[in-house]
């Protein structure tokens, strides 16, 4: 109940002082993923290497987490919202119009390439690749050119 409550005030305070917000809210998801950082290379360290000292404390270092919190509440808090506003406002202009574009016209236009340069094309321009490294992987997918009776010596 109370995390629902917590989401609700968010965004209230979005819809009231949407820039104010995000800084705050960056600032404080930026510090609190540096703490997360900090405390899994540090767990991680002691799982992986042999410490003389056996298990050592966990020790913060407030300044870098200060450092980076200030770089998510200067910067990324922000940036973030404008960036995000034009994102979205590109997507509901831009999305129907590249959709229909991209599902519609370029199957044809592939349809009418691959019409005047056939597949034996592409063969043939990978035949001629010698060995290069991806050429083994390549074959592998396609059908035997010797079979075909394309290929040969």
């Amino acid at each position: 109940m109370k995390l629902k409550h917590l989401r609700k005030c968010h965004h209230n305070c979005m819809d009231v002082h949407p820039v104010k917000t995000q800084m705050i809210s960056s600032g404080l998801l930026w510090g609190l993923c540096d703490v997360n950082a900090q405390s899994i290379t540090h767990f991680a360290a002691q799982n992986h290497l042999e410490n003389q000292d056996g298990n050592q404390e966990l020790m913060i270092e407030w300044k870098r987490v200060a450092r980076t919190s200030f770089f998510g509440f200067r910067f990324v808090g922000p940036v973030g919202h404008f960036c995000s506003s034009q994102v979205m406002e590109d997507v509901k202009s831009d999305f129907l119009p590249a959709f229909i574009l991209e599902g519609g016209l370029w199957p044809l236009v592939q349809a009418e390439n691959f019409q005047y340069a056939p597949v034996l094309c592409l063969l043939s321009w990978i035949e001629q690749q010698e060995d290069a490294s991806w050429k083994q992987w390549i074959i592998y997918f396609l059908p035997s050119m010797e079979q075909k009776g394309h290929g040969g010596s």
